[in-house]
């Protein structure tokens, strides 16, 4: 496959900060123009994972806050969301985006959004950037609520970070991705998924909180394995959290997941993005933006007698592809194809990631992959529950049963 319907550039400018550098390139020359940029007195954007050593990461992004400028990645600027008085702050960036979005589901505004990589909260890096984007979202008088969006971290760190989320003015929500914790501080709620935080959201806003209705949706009598397939580590953590906390055994590249494997076996989710599976391929565009190796990674699970569910993430907004659905519908169409051939019945889930004002349109991306009967949901936790559900059906579970 050789897909070059790519949408650039990457970014909405006006969500784009002024005097901002964005440094999409190998390691070596991202280090050397992100610290260049920083000296300047601009802000960065890395568009990579990890792109400069640890080292290099603590040094830049100190530097960023003795100058009061940010070294951020493209998550805080993938869509164009509505204004309110909620401030996001992450190191979990699909997250970030999937949360976003969710609250735009239900009409609850972001005021400003602060992606800061992945190993923002390192031990080795230090946090300094997430705890001044705290700071700050406390001090301003648009924001009421603050949510925090993180990747599984230290104790050490996790104890600091808490002792910042006491000291604020306003009340926060906090959840790790794929690893709940619980900080049994009052002014600080925990969520239990990513699809409970606009409830809690709603509640700390003194609004009534979001009534979830049962989907409508039933799913097809199904046996055999889960396979997840996704383009955001953070969505793949969030799908490895609810399944194993179902008591499903997951194979996965995720680190929040127990069996690490990057290879399909049993129940198995995998990060696209993720080093391992970027071996032999360009820097970028990475797969939110390239479609060609979520179809080839679609076509080889699907391929498998064994698999009778996959579950897979969709983004939209500025830096993802310009119209995914059709690509995907035409995979799937083949898939079935195939495997109806040998009276073997499989089931799509799809989490369709956006806002009504992304460019690919919301709407005709859900109806497009809903019309190929795929299974269409705003949320991972829920595409999950499904899917957990459709291997379940045999065993006289229903959904309320497992939600």
């Amino acid at each position: 496959m050789n897909d070059s319907n790519y949408t650039y550039p990457f970014f909405l400018p006006a969500l784009v900060p002024k005097n901002t550098s964005i440094v999409a390139m190998p390691s070596r020359m991202a280090e050397k123009y992100a610290w260049q940029s920083v000296c300047e007195g601009k802000n960065v954007i890395l568009a990579g994972r990890d792109e400069i050593s640890l080292e290099s990461e603590k040094a830049i992004k100190n530097l960023a806050s003795e100058k009061n400028l940010w070294v951020m990645t493209p998550h805080a600027f993938a869509h164009e969301f509505r204004r309110g008085p909620v401030g996001i702050v992450g190191t979990a960036g699909t997250a970030v985006q999937h949360v976003g979005c969710l609250l735009e589901e239900v009409g609850i505004g972001v005021a400003s959004v602060y992606s800061l990589g992945s190993r923002d909260l390192l031990e080795e890096v230090g946090g300094r950037q997430t705890f001044d984007a705290l700071e700050l979202l406390s001090d301003r008088v648009d924001i009421d609520v603050i949510v925090v969006l993180i990747k599984p971290i230290s104790r050490n760190m996790e104890r600091k970070l808490i002792e910042v989320l006491k000291s604020l003015s306003k009340p926060s929500i906090m959840y790790t991705v794929g690893k709940p914790t619980r900080s049994f501080v009052r002014s600080i709620s925990n969520a239990k998924s990513l699809r409970e935080i606009p409830n809690l959201v709603a509640s700390l806003l003194t609004h009534s909180s979001r009534n979830e209705q049962t989907r409508g949706d039933s799913p097809a009598h199904g046996y055999g394995y889960i396979r997840g397939v996704f383009s955001g580590g953070s969505c793949c953590d969030e799908a490895v959290g609810v399944l194993q906390s179902l008591g499903l055994r997951i194979h996965s590249n995720s680190p929040v997941c127990s069996n690490q494997a990057s290879t399909a076996k049993g129940h198995s989710c995998v990060d696209l993005g993720a080093g391992i599976n970027n071996q032999g391929r360009i820097h970028y565009p990475n797969p939110m933006i390239n479609l060609d190796l979520k179809l080839d990674r679609l076509t080889k699970e699907a391929s498998d007698p064994h698999c009778s569910v996959v579950l897979f993430d969709v983004f939209l907004g500025y830096g993802s592809h310009a119209n995914p659905s059709p690509k995907l519908v035409s995979a799937i169409s083949t898939i079935r194809q195939k495997r109806s051939r040998h009276k073997l019945a499989i089931e799509f889930i799809a989490a369709v990631i956006g806002t009504p004002k992304d460019p690919q349109r919301l709407f005709y991306q859900r109806e497009s992959l809903s019309s190929a009967n795929v299974l269409v949901t705003s949320s991972i936790t829920e595409a999950a529950l499904i899917a957990y559900y459709c291997i379940s059906v045999r065993r006289g579970k229903t959904l309320s049963e497992i939600n």
